[in-house]
């Protein structure tokens, strides 16, 4: 008799977890951004944004990156909606040894904390460091969520 309530309450136990997991794995999804950044560096060796692209994409919650620290000299980028960084910073360091006149395509995976609503607007800030933390450029620019 001991032995059937001990296998009941297992097995109680057992639906509870497997209940609990199922409520927690409903809200499992977030999103994160992929930025790709176009870096020119000039004739007198000058870096400068030249282009950004952003996608939205839907993953789930353990696959988001949680930024990393700032690398110098690097491209740095952030998501911000309804005023709000939603985004954990996520940086890129730069090939010091890209030749002059010539463009290079840094691609960054931005987390998101927050999911942007679909069809608003999300604002992308990336920013240019120079090897001493120095800002050398920075653009904002804002893309609709499809």
């Amino acid at each position: 008799m001991n032995l059937l309530k001990s296998v009941i309450l297992i097995a109680i136990l057992i639906l509870i977890m497997v209940g609990i997991f199922y409520f927690i794995g409903k809200e499992s999804s977030g999103s994160m951004m992929d930025v790709s950044v176009d870096v020119f560096l000039d004739n007198g060796g000058f870096a400068h944004i030249s282009n950004i692209n952003g996608t939205l994409r839907e993953v789930n919650k353990i696959s988001i990156p949680k930024g990393n620290e700032i690398i110098t000299p690097g491209v740095t980028a952030n998501v911000i909606y309804n005023q709000f960084m939603i985004g954990y910073w996520t940086s890129a360091g730069i090939n010091p040894a890209v030749p002059l006149n010539s463009t290079t395509t840094y691609n960054l995976t931005v987390g998101l904390f927050e999911n942007p609503k679909r069809g608003s607007d999300v604002s992308i800030t990336v920013r240019l460091v120079g090897f001493r933390g120095e800002e050398l450029d920075s653009i904002v620019t804002t893309f609709k969520i499809p």
